[in-house]
C-alpha cells in the first residue's frame, strides 16, 4: 500500500503574440505535464537464516527484533547507501534467527511455531536435519524507504496548415529534472547487501520529440 500518493497534471498556454507572422513562428506554444509525490512500498524483513522451521515450512521467514525499529534507520539521505559496503540500517536492530542442529528439542511452542506448551526435535517428521523459529518481526512493519517524487512535462506547438488540417510538434521530457527515484533498500537479514540499494524505479531522464498531423 502506499499511504500518501498526489498525481497533478496541468496545462498552460504560454504567452505571445496573438496573430501574424509572429504567432505562427514564436506564439501557441503549451506547456504540460504530470507531477506524481508517493510514498514508497513497505519495507518487509526476511531472514536469510535457512528455508525450514520447526513444521516443516520452506517459505521464507521472518528475523527476530532486537531493538526499536524507530531507530533502524543511519539517516533519511538515501544516496548515502547505494555503494558495495554501506547500509541504511543501524546493526544490532534485526537479527537471523539461530539455527537448532539435529537433537536439539525446542521447546514452549504451539503447532504454528508461536509461544504453547508443545516440544518439538529437530530432525523430527517434516523437519529435517535443523530447525529455526519464526521470528518475532512480523510482516511489513510500519517503515517504509525513500519518497519518490516524478515529473514529467511536455512542450507543444500547434500550427495551422489549413482549414481542416493541423500539425503538432511536441518535446517530451520524462523524469525532466533527472533526479534518481531509488528502490527500497535490501531488507533480507544476514545477506550482504542487507541495507543497501541497488536500483532505481525510473529510468535517468529521457527526451524525446514527436510531431503529428491533424485533419
Amino acid at each position: 500500500d502506499r499511504p500518501h500518493r498526489f498525481v497533478a497534471t496541468y496545462s498552460h498556454q504560454l504567452p505571445g503574440p496573438s496573430h501574424g507572422l509572429l504567432r505562427t513562428l514564436v506564439g501557441g506554444w503549451n506547456l504540460a505535464g504530470t507531477t506524481t509525490l508517493q510514498s514508497s512500498l513497505p519495507i518487509n524483513f526476511t531472514c536469510a537464516c535457512g528455508t525450514t522451521n520447526v513444521d516443516g515450512i520452506t517459505s521464507g521467514l521472518f528475523p527476530e527484533l532486537l531493538g526499536s525499529l524507530d531507530n533502524i534507520l543511519v539517516s533519511n539521505n538515501w544516496r548515502n547507501f547505494t555503494s558495495a559496503g554501506t547500509s541504511a540500517f543501524q546493526p544490532g536492530i534485526v537479527a537471523p534467527v539461530p539455527t537448532y542442529p539435529q537433537g536439539s528439542v525446542l521447546t514452549g511452542l504451539n503447532q504454528l511455531s508461536a509461544p504453547g506448551p508443545n516440544n518439538y526435535p529437530v530432525g523430527g517428521p517434516g523437519t529435517g536435519n535443523f530447525a529455526q523459529p519464526f521470528g518475532n518481526l512480523g510482516r511489513n512493519p510500519n517503515l517504509r524507504g525513500p519518497f519518490q517524487s516524478l515529473w514529467d512535462m511536455a512542450l507543444i506547438k500547434d500550427f495551422k496548415v489549413w482549414e481542416n488540417v493541423g500539425f503538432q510538434l511536441r518535446g517530451e521530457a520524462f523524469n525532466v529534472f533527472n533526479h534518481p527515484i531509488f528502490n527500497n533498500p535490501n531488507s533480507i537479514v544476514g545477506s550482504p547487501a542487507f541495507g543497501r540499494i541497488s536500483s532505481t524505479i525510473t529510468a535517468p531522464r529521457i527526451l524525446q520529440v514527436a510531431a503529428k498531423v491533424t485533419f
